[in-house]
């Protein structure tokens, strides 16, 4: 058995995920609503992002209250 790290796999997106991203945008916008293409995005782990980048963005999101 390997021990090393899990990566997310890229590639075809699974159906199940499809159908989940089709309901919310049938949800938000109406069924006449088209999903035209879906793609997956790669981003930067947080260990790679800059350390004022990530506390920046935390200042951000606690300044968001609820109502």
């Amino acid at each position: 058995m390997s021990t090393t790290a899990a990566t997310p796999a890229v590639g075809p997106i699974p159906p199940d995920i499809l159908v989940v991203i089709t309901a919310a945008i049938a949800a938000t916008y109406g069924r006449s609503a088209r999903v035209v293409s879906v793609r997956t995005v790669r981003t930067a782990p947080i260990g790679l992002l800059q350390p004022w980048s990530v506390e920046g963005r935390r200042d951000i999101y606690s300044s968001h209250r609820f109502r």
